[in-house]
């Protein structure tokens, strides 16, 4: 069981009974989980920052909540604004090792993810280079530079944790022979693939310039997640991760628009069709290099958009 299983646990609990009320005060919801008010109102404050409850109304001098979304569990967070988590993404990367017979490291990265504890392919890379150099596996194919990729399979499943063997160390790890990575080498690998919030991430990288629309986009990745939201855009993760990470190079103005049309309100004048969501403006502009007579709406659009100011051309194809 993970560090956070009982507080996670207890919050989930305490949700169900909010879920099934649909609208309720802090003391309603005490008395019917039975947890103290002071707890509920820590839980409003989880709840209302990620987007699932909102205020209904007062009844005397008390607050009446009402519950918005009907699935998925609010995520939990620490004093410090930190999200909890039930593990880290070495053991959820671990765990999906153990549960396969070959993989390589996209293999992992996507039974590994989750909403809650992020994996990324390139954590998963490093993790299966950094455990296949400590001998806990079996390397059956070898990357090249065609694009084919290194195929592993466990060396030894040494339980929920790998276990160090004489001889054998762990790359940013400190293991002593024939003990447990976990009184110092096993939170040295879990520091390394901890993930921060994205709203943190963000903060680190682009510091004081951070734009409005940059912080809206790593709000949206806390509330649902980092695949979510690049679904949404019509983009890669990488590239939302790269935007967060200050490290995209490309047309920053159209990842703008389309952030604020999607999660931001912003609307334009379209000649066409009125008022416009931003992304849904920056959509139809990049159909507009090609004509695609499949509909009307398309030649309509076409024409709109290649006589429209906004429209950039080519700029606007990625």
């Amino acid at each position: 069981m993970g560090k956070h299983s009982g507080k996670i646990a207890r919050r989930a609990q305490l949700w169900t009974t909010a879920r099934a009320l649909k609208e309720f005060t802090a003391n309603d919801l005490s008395a019917h989980s039975k947890m103290s008010v002071q707890y509920v109102h820590r839980a409003f404050m989880d709840w209302r920052k990620w987007g699932y409850i909102e205020e209904a109304g007062k009844r005397g001098h008390k607050t009446i909540y009402r519950a918005l979304k009907t699935d998925g569990t609010p995520p939990v967070t620490d004093d410090d604004g930190n999200r909890l988590v039930d593990s880290t993404p070495a053991d959820r990367m671990w765990f999906a090792m153990r549960k396969s017979n070959a993989f390589n490291y996209r293999d992992i990265a996507m039974h590994a993810n989750s909403e809650d504890t992020p994996v990324s392919e390139e954590q998963a890379q490093t993790y299966c280079r950094m455990l296949a150099n400590a001998g806990y596996l079996h390397v059956l194919q070898k990357s090249n530079a065609a694009g084919k990729l290194a195929i592993y399979r466990l060396a030894r499943d040494t339980g929920p944790r790998p276990r160090a063997s004489a001889g054998c160390g762990l790359s940013l790890t400190t293991i002593s022979a024939s003990s447990r990575i976990s009184q110092e080498g096993w939170p040295m690998v879990e520091k390394a693939f901890q993930t921060k919030p994205p709203i943190v991430r963000a903060r680190d990288a682009w510091g004081d310039k951070m734009p409005d629309w940059v912080a809206l986009l790593a709000g949206a990745c806390a509330a649902t997640s980092q695949n979510q939201v690049a679904k949404r855009l019509s983009v890669s993760a990488t590239l939302v991760s790269n935007v967060l990470a200050a490290k995209y190079v490309g047309d920053l103005d159209r990842i703008e628009d389309l952030v604020q049309g999607a999660y931001g309100q912003k609307v334009v004048a379209c000649p066409a069709l009125g008022e416009l969501p931003a992304d849904r403006c920056r959509e139809w502009r990049g159909k507009a290099a090609k004509l695609n007579p499949a509909n009307s709406q398309n030649v309509t659009m076409f024409r709109a958009c290649n006589r429209c100011p906004l429209h950039k051309g080519q700029a606007d194809v990625e």
